[in-house]
């Protein structure tokens, strides 16, 4: 049941429509405006720019996904792997999926181009939201103490021996 929340009444789903807030008006959608903005699907991936690797966030990283090329494109997608692997660079890139307009990063990794889907900055939550504490003084010894530490436990990432403490859920 639908209700609203200021007179408590039931609302019937002919009284409810679907819009946003612009400029303290609101903009009302209907079926026909939301096909209009629904994105084409393709079957390509439109590479916008390249950027130092580095220059990524992690914060951005969605959902990873492989990529393959079609028989017709084997060529490309080699030439590709490769100058980005020999360019440690990245592909910014957009693409459609169930008509939705994504954005991602391709990175070349061992022998395949890895498309990471990655969030549009809107998507991002501000830090300073977050009720973090003041920060405080810390003693040269303590920090040094806190670096040696993770230094006598720095190994190399294998993702097979890492311990947690429940498993996933499958």
């Amino acid at each position: 049941m639908r209700v609203n929340e200021k007179t408590g009444k039931e609302v019937t789903w002919e009284n409810i429509v679907k819009g946003y807030k612009n400029d303290g008006e609101y903009v009302v959608l209907d079926a026909k405006d939301f096909e209009a903005a629904s994105a084409k699907k393709t079957k390509t991936i439109e590479i916008s720019d390249f950027v130092k690797e580095d220059e990524v966030s992690s914060i951005y990283y969605e959902t990873p996904y492989y990529l393959e090329p079609d028989k017709s494109g084997t060529r490309a997608y080699e030439l590709l792997r490769q100058a980005l692997q020999k360019n440690s660079k990245v592909g910014v890139a957009s693409f459609v999926m169930r008509t939705k307009e994504n954005l991602a990063i391709l990175k070349s990794t061992k022998d395949l181009i890895i498309l990471n889907k990655i969030r549009f900055e809107e998507e991002i939550r501000d830090f300073k939201d977050l009720a973090l504490p003041e920060k405080t003084d810390v003693k040269p010894a303590e920090l040094q103490m806190a670096v040696t530490l993770i230094n006598q436990l720095t190994g190399k990432f294998d993702i097979l021996n890492i311990k947690i403490l429940t498993p996933p859920s499958c």
